[in-house]
């Protein structure tokens, strides 16, 4: 039911704990969930037009770890959402 007015007892701030990040061992391998994220991260860094240098030195980074590839993955991601947030 959505109320004409804002409701009066609810609290003006919701105190969240911290969300703590993934944790990849160095000699874990990735499942097979996380390599289709850096798959489709890949494929996201391809709309996001970024540099060839950075490309390139991700994907040498990819090339290390499994930790490494999810951190680049991460940086494929953000890069894609800032160029989506640059468009507008």
């Amino acid at each position: 039911m959505i109320l004409s007015t804002p409701r009066v007892d609810a609290p003006k701030r919701l105190v969240l704990p911290a969300v703590k990040g993934a944790r990849v061992r160095p000699s874990q391998t990735l499942t097979d969930h996380e390599q289709a994220m850096v798959s489709l991260s890949h494929a996201l860094e391809s709309m996001a037009e970024e540099d060839a240098n950075i490309v390139a030195a991700r994907s040498r980074q990819v090339l290390s770890e499994p930790a490494s590839q999810i951190d680049a993955a991460v940086d494929r991601v953000e890069a894609f959402l800032r160029h989506q947030g640059s468009k507008k």
